[in-house]
């Protein structure tokens, strides 16, 4: 399993302009990996099953960076900004590629987070865990 800690910042809106919004992490390590995953996320005391993006974007200026955002199953209007927060990742759900059609992104995600629901049905969430 991977943990991440960091702080939950500011992105661009475009997850939750597509109706789902997540938390954006900023981490001080570089994680070698890239993808989905089904995972937990933990912050102020709460605890979420999540769908995680772990993979790079680009500045304004064509400079790329590690990119970490939590989406929160089912959780909604939540405002976590400049808050430490946990993540365990668990499961790799699929690679990251590139999409044409926004609503076949939209579709994806959706499928992502179906997946991360009957994961999360087969498991006990511990709530103690700690990184």
């Amino acid at each position: 399993m991977i943990y991440i800690k960091g702080t939950v910042e500011y992105g661009t809106q475009e997850a939750s302009k597509l109706g789902f919004p997540t938390l954006n992490i900023h981490c001080s390590i570089n994680i070698f990996t890239t993808g989905i995953f089904y995972g937990i996320t933990k912050i102020n005391e709460n605890i979420y099953n999540s769908v995680i993006y772990i993979g790079n974007n680009r500045t304004n200026n064509n400079i790329t960076y590690q990119c970490i955002e939590s989406h929160l199953i089912d959780i909604t209007n939540v405002n976590y900004y400049n808050n430490q927060c946990e993540i365990q990742i668990i499961y790799k759900i699929r690679d990251n590629h590139d999409f044409i059609d926004i609503n076949n992104l939209k579709q994806e995600i959706q499928n992502d987070i179906q997946k991360c629901k009957n994961i999360s049905l087969q498991r006990t969430i511990n709530k103690d865990f700690t990184l």
